[in-house]
C-alpha cells in the first residue's frame, strides 16, 4: 500500500506546480477559413510574454499558413492593419510557446511537457516505459507505454541477394525487388559482347578464337591499295572490290577475310565438272561464294568418281605462286563482262567466246553442272547465258579466280 501515499505526494507536488503556471491559451477555430482567429492584440501580448520575435507583413501568406488580421495603432499613432503568420494548427489544439517558438498543441500534451509527473499520476503510479509503440515499426518495443517518436521503418526493403536493389540491412521484404531485364547481362542494362564479356566492346569474333577480330591480326589481314582494273598479287586482274573486308567463317577456307576478287590471266584446259549423281548442298551463285563452293565440292569425295575434275583443277592452280585459287561461282564469272568501264576478258590470255565452268550445279540436279556461255551474237558487247550440262560428259574450260 506504499503506492498510494507516493501517488498522492506526487499529485500534491504537481498541483502545486500547476497553481504557479500561467499559460495563455487561444483555441483553434476551424470555422474561420480553416485558420485560427485570434484578436491581434491578444496574440501580440502572447508573443511578447514569451519573448517570441514577431513582425508585421503586407505580403499575402502562402496557402496553408495561418493568416491573422486586425487593426492596430502604428508608431505614428495612426490606425493600421496588417497580416501576421503562424504555422497551421488542428481543431482542439491551443497556441502555446515551447523554447521561445509558438506552436499549436493539445492541452494534455502541454501539461505533460510542462509537468511530466502528471503522466505517472494518470497511470496510477505504474512505471513509464518510453520507446516505439508502433507494432509495424522496425524497432517496436514490446511493453513500452510512452511513444518517444523513435520509430523507424528502414528494415523494410528487398532481401533477395539476386536482385539489383538488394539491401543487406533489410530484414522484411516489401516487394520492391528489381531484377536484370531480359536481354541484359547486368543491372546497368549492359549486353554481352562477341567474346561473352558483359558490357564489353568486341563486335565480332567470327573465327571463335577468343580474340576480338578488331585486334586479332590473324582473323583479317587487310591488303589495301587496290582498285578494279589493277593487276593483283597473283598476276591476274582485279575485277571486283567489295569496298570493305568481309569475314567468311568456313573450315579449310584458304583466305577467310576478303575484299577483292582477282581473275587469273590463264585459262585451264577443259575438264569434266565431275561428281556425277552427287547432289551437293550449300552451293550458291552469289559473288564471294566461289571459294566456299570449291571447298564444298572438294569435301564431297568427288575424286572417287573422277580423278580429275573442274573444282580440283582450279584449286591446284598455282598462278603467281599462290595456292588460294578456286572455281568461280556463276555471278563471279559473269563479272568478266559486266563492268561498265572494263572488259576484263582482254586481260586473259587466249580468251575466246564459248562456255566456261562455274562451281554450282544447275538447278540443283546432281548430274548437271552450271556453265556460262560468252558470245557476241551481233548485238554489240559480250552476251552471257547461264546453262547446265552433263557433269561426266562435257569437258569445258576453266578460268580460276581468287579472293583476298
Amino acid at each position: 500500500m506504499k503506492t498510494l501515499p507516493i501517488t498522492l505526494l506526487g499529485g500534491l507536488l504537481c498541483f502545486t506546480q500547476l497553481s504557479l503556471a500561467q499559460v495563455p491559451a487561444f483555441p483553434y477555430n476551424p470555422d474561420v477559413d480553416s485558420n485560427a482567429f485570434i484578436e491581434l492584440t491578444d496574440l501580440l501580448y502572447f508573443l511578447d510574454l514569451y519573448g517570441q520575435p514577431w513582425s508585421f507583413s503586407d505580403d499575402v501568406s502562402e496557402p496553408g499558413d495561418l493568416l491573422y488580421y486586425d487593426v492596430y495603432e502604428n508608431e505614428s499613432g495612426d490606425m493600421d492593419s496588417a497580416w501576421i503568420r503562424l504555422p497551421i494548427g488542428a481543431e482542439g489544439q491551443i497556441l502555446s510557446v515551447y523554447n521561445g517558438i509558438p506552436k499549436w498543441s493539445y492541452p494534455a500534451d502541454i501539461l505533460l511537457d510542462a509537468f511530466p509527473c502528471l503522466e505517472s499520476i494518470c497511470l496510477g503510479g505504474e512505471e513509464i516505459i518510453s520507446g516505439c509503440t508502433a507494432p509495424l515499426a522496425c524497432n517496436y518495443m514490446i511493453g513500452s507505454t510512452n511513444d518517444d517518436g523513435s520509430c523507424t521503418y528502414d528494415c523494410y526493403g528487398c532481401i533477395d541477394p539476386e536482385a539489383c536493389n538488394f539491401n543487406s540491412t533489410s530484414i522484411i521484404d516489401n516487394g520492391s525487388c528489381e531484377y536484370i531485364n531480359e536481354g541484359d547481362c547486368d543491372c546497368q542494362g549492359s549486353q554481352l559482347d562477341a567474346l561473352g564479356i558483359c558490357g564489353g566492346f568486341c563486335e565480332e569474333d567470327l573465327d571463335n578464337d577468343g580474340i576480338c577480330d578488331n585486334i586479332d591480326q590473324e582473323s583479317c589481314n587487310p591488303i589495301g591499295g587496290y582498285s578494279v582494273g589493277d593487276i593483283g598479287p597473283g598476276g591476274g586482274v582485279i575485277i571486283y572490290d567489295n569496298g570493305t573486308y568481309i569475314y567468311t567463317n568456313y573450315n579449310n577456307s584458304s583466305y577467310d577475310c576478303w575484299r577483292y576478287l582477282e581473275v587469273s590471266s590463264e585459262i585451264l584446259s577443259p575438264q569434266i565438272w565431275g561428281c556425277y549423281s552427287s547432289s551437293i548442298s550449300g552451293l550458291t551463285n552469289a559473288i564471294g561464294s566461289g571459294e566456299i563452293n570449291t571447298q564444298i565440292i572438294l569435301d564431297t569425295g568427288c575424286e572417287e568418281i573422277s580423278e580429275v575434275y573442274a573444282a580440283l583443277s582450279a584449286s591446284n592452280y598455282l598462278g603467281g605462286g599462290l595456292s588460294d585459287w578456286f572455281l568461280p561461282s556463276p555471278d563471279e564469272l559473269m563479272l568478266l563482262t559486266s563492268g561498265e568501264s572494263f572488259d576484263f576478258t582482254q586481260y586473259i590470255n587466249n580468251w575466246e567466246f564459248g562456255e566456261y565452268w562455274t562451281s554450282d550445279q544447275f538447278m540443283n540436279v546432281g548430274y548437271l553442272g552450271t556453265f556460262i556461255n560468252f558470245s557476241d551474237e551481233g548485238k554489240g558487247g559480250i552476251q552471257t547465258i547461264i546453262g547446265g550440262t552433263n557433269v561426266n560428259v562435257a569437258e569445258i574450260a576453266i578460268i580460276p579466280m581468287r579472293r583476298f
